[in-house]
């Protein structure tokens, strides 16, 4: 039994108040550093499941935040007080210039402005060598901010109605349209693209034309080639146009490579430069970069190594586009069009001047739209009145322009007395 005298010895022991004081800094500076950890998780496990689109615009806010509460820590265990209060200030500093970027969206990429999120222009997407629209649907829609169209999705995975094979027309002249977005007609009804204006002016000026819209949204010219050769030869055309433009060369080959970057099982871009984790998590870190000469893909537009280079993938691919269509009696159309600032200034950002002679050497017809651009243009309207205002695509009105051009030079072959196919001068 507990006697009277043991219960005194327990109360002398026990029966005491116990009072933890802590300040409210101290309070606030652990649970920041509770969030913290939490963040960091969070962040990390998407990470590993999205890679860098994991980079949201609270993360370029965290970069500078997180620093600041580990000098808060040290601040509490050392006696440099000062040395941190001048650290606290520069990240305090560099911290609101990165939140005015946050919200002016000066330095953002395309992709961060439209969905909110950083993507690596070298992540491979695709899973195959050929670039289709999904071939489960029968339709999409090509969306902005400034428009919304429709598109069919035939079976092949192409914004075009089913296509008729070469022995339901036997009497007819088949045209392959191939190309990215402004061949498919981004920025327009579907009836309004290039290639529908085109098919209609060449229908009312001549007969038994049957034209094919293969452009895709997002391709390039290496792929265009890829899917001619595996997908779309059995089309039996008579003539291919392939366009090509100085976006498709900066914004795609000089990012994903030639044809090296079809490997089995899909696509391999090239790699990223090792700094591309500072770049994609600090708008401030672009001001340092563009300095350098770098754009959003990370690449120096003007750097000579790298106009070898992409003439070099040139060079190797209408090499092979020569050789396909001279073994399939395809006459091969390049026509190289103007982006907007391109047209405005009447002057092409790339030099294409390599490409044409190397073009002129094989024999294969070329079809440049920036003169048929600048003396065509109705002059009672501004250069910007042929494009969206923020998209950089084709209106109707452009589209039209675009057609007119490439009919002058599409035409003339249907004219000729000779059986379409490879000609030899």
């Amino acid at each position: 039994m507990i006697t009277e005298r043991m219960e005194k010895r327990m109360a002398k022991y026990f029966d005491k108040e116990l009072t933890i004081r802590i300040s409210v800094a101290y309070l606030l500076l652990i649970s920041l550093l509770f969030f913290t950890f939490f963040y960091v998780c969070w962040e990390i496990y998407w990470y590993t499941r999205v890679g860098l689109m994991f980079i949201k615009w609270h993360t370029h806010l965290f970069i500078y935040i997180f620093p600041a509460l580990c000098l808060a820590v040290l601040s509490k265990l050392t006696s440099f007080k000062k040395i941190y209060l001048s650290i606290y200030i520069f990240l305090f500093i560099f911290c609101l210039i990165e939140l005015l970027f946050v919200l002016g969206g000066q330095r953002m990429t395309a992709h961060e402005k439209k969905f909110g999120y950083y993507s690596s222009p070298y992540t491979t997407f695709y899973q195959s060598h050929y670039h289709t629209w999904n071939t489960t649907e029968s339709e999409h829609w090509l969306k902005t901010e400034e428009f919304n169209y429709w598109r069919p999705t035939n079976s092949l995975g192409f914004a075009d109605k089913e296509w008729k094979f070469p022995q339901e027309t036997p009497n007819e002249k088949r045209i392959l349209a191939l190309g990215d977005s402004f061949t498919e007609g981004d920025g327009a009804p579907f009836d309004s693209s290039y290639v529908s204006l085109l098919a209609h002016k060449l229908n009312r000026d001549t007969d038994n034309v049957y034209i094919m819209n293969g452009g895709v949204c997002g391709s390039d010219p290496f792929e265009n080639y890829m899917n001619l050769e595996h997908l779309l030869l059995k089309l039996k055309p008579d003539i291919v146009i392939q366009c090509i433009s100085t976006n498709d060369l900066y914004t795609d080959v000089a990012v994903k490579g030639g044809f090296e970057r079809f490997v089995s099982g899909g696509q391999k871009y090239k790699k990223a430069p090792w700094w591309e984790f500072i770049y994609a998590t600090s708008y401030i870190s672009r001001l340092f970069f563009s300095a350098l000469g770098y754009n959003s893909l990370l690449i120096k537009e003007n750097d000579p190594n790298l106009q070898t280079e992409l003439n070099a993938h040139l060079r190797n691919l209408f090499y092979s586009y020569e050789a396909l269509c001279r073994e399939n009696n395809i006459e091969l159309l390049v026509c190289i069009m103007p982006e907007r600032e391109e047209f405005l200034k009447n002057r092409y950002r790339f030099n294409f001047n390599e490409l044409l002679s190397y073009l002129y050497e094989k024999q294969i017809k070329t079809c440049d739209l920036l003169p048929h651009y600048r003396t065509k243009r109705n002059v009672k309207l501004s250069y910007e009145s042929y494009y969206w205002k923020r998209d950089a695509h084709h209106n109707s009105l452009g589209y039209s322009l675009m057609a007119d051009g490439i009919y002058e030079c599409v035409f003339p072959l249907l004219q000729e007395e000779k059986e379409i196919g490879y000609r030899s001068y």
